[in-house]
C-alpha cells in the first residue's frame, strides 16, 4: 500500500552488513552487532509498517484518522505532510506527533472560523 518494501530492505542490508562487518572484523560480538541491527530496524520500520497494515485493510480509517483528515482539506501543508508520509519522507511517528496533529486541527478550526 505504501510501497515502502524496496526502500527498507536496501537501508536494512546496508545495516545488517555493517553489523556484520563490525563482527567479523572483532569491533563488536555477533549478539550485540546483530542486536543493534535489529533494534535500529524495527525503530524505523515498525511504525510505517503498522501504518501500511492499517492501511492494507481497506476498512474505512478510525474516527481518530477520518478526523484527520477531514482536518487536512484546504491546508497544502498539511496535504503534503501526508504525502511525504506515504511516501516515506518522514515517519508516522513525525507526522501523527501530537504537535503536528495539534497544528493541523488547531489550523482546520482557523479555517472553519473565518468562514
Amino acid at each position: 500500500m505504501t510501497a515502502q518494501g524496496l526502500q527498507d530492505a536496501f537501508r536494512d542490508s546496508e545495516r545488517c552488513a555493517a553489523a556484520l562487518n563490525d563482527a567479523l572484523s572483532g569491533v563488536r560480538t555477533f549478539e550485540a552487532a546483530m542486536d543493534d541491527y535489529q533494534s535500529a530496524r524495527d525503530g524505523q520500520a515498525l511504525p510505517m509498517y503498522e501504518f501500511t497494515c492499517q492501511l492494507a485493510t481497506l476498512e474505512p480509517p478510525p474516527p481518530v484518522l477520518a478526523n484527520l483528515l477531514g482536518a487536512m482539506r484546504g491546508n497544502q501543508d498539511a496535504m503534503d505532510g501526508f504525502a511525504k508520509l506515504n511516501a516515506g519522507v518522514i515517519s508516522p511517528i513525525e507526522f501523527f506527533s501530537e504537535e503536528n496533529v495539534g497544528r493541523i486541527v488547531h489550523s482546520a478550526h482557523e479555517r472553519s472560523e473565518v468562514r
